[in-house]
């Protein structure tokens, strides 16, 4: 599939562009389509964009034969590469979107995490590159020892003793998990890059950025594999 569109359904009225329903479209639009773009980011591979505002408007309403009137929002745009969506795979990111179903967090960080990347903001790419491993990694802590029946506190103390990254993949590791990335790496060539970007304020190099994107992305789509539909 190398392009989608899509329209709105409006009850018809005299002066659609003052409507409400008009109105609560342009005011939710936005977040409607954020949550499209992470889904079809996720899924696709392509890097999570932003987008000046110099597009046309979102939403157009013709008042005339001639004239048509814009709303204030500006439209970004889902750009798609190395993996297009397939059919399904938008018409689940639609749901999503309609259902504000947002990607869940940690595959949320590894885009943020993408973009900045791409736009050389290394120190922030790997915070967050990590922050989506850590999480990834307590949250499969979390389902498991729920599924064992472990209590909401007991399971919440676990995570918290386990004191960070660190910690929660060798919990993980004793309860049977499999993140896919050994602890030297892990501890070398993220963890280690991501304090010293954190506490000291010092950029990585893009070797070490990419390197550290790579781990968190292993353990993330390891432990938390995101549906591809």
């Amino acid at each position: 599939m190398s392009a989608a569109s899509a329209s709105f359904l409006l009850h018809p009225e005299e002066k659609l562009q003052d409507s409400e329903d008009f109105n609560t479209l342009t005011a939710e639009f936005f977040e409607w389509f954020r949550i499209l773009q992470e889904w079809a980011s996720a899924w696709s591979g392509e890097p999570l964009r932003y987008f000046d505002d110099s597009h046309s408007s979102a939403i157009h309403i013709a008042v005339s034969d001639r004239y048509l009137i814009g709303s204030p929002a500006r439209l970004r745009t889902i750009h798609v590469g190395a993996r297009p969506l397939e059919v399904s795979q938008l018409r689940r990111a639609l749901d999503h979107a309609s259902q504000s179903d947002r990607v869940p967090l940690e595959h949320r960080m590894m885009l943020s995490a993408r973009a900045a990347q791409l736009s050389n903001d290394f120190r922030r790419a790997v915070i967050d590159a990590t922050t989506a491993a850590e999480v990834a990694l307590g949250a499969w802590v979390n389902d498991h020892l729920r599924q064992r029946g472990q209590s909401r506190r007991e399971i919440d103390r676990k995570i918290k003793n386990a004191r960070g990254i660190i910690g929660l993949y060798r919990l993980c590791i004793r309860l049977g998990a499999n993140p896919m990335v050994p602890e030297a790496p892990l501890m070398n060539e993220l963890a280690s890059v991501r304090n010293r970007a954190a506490h000291t304020g010092c950029t990585p190099t893009l070797a070490d950025t990419k390197l550290a994107c790579g781990h968190a992305e292993i353990i993330v789509s390891s432990l938390r594999p995101l549906p591809m539909t």
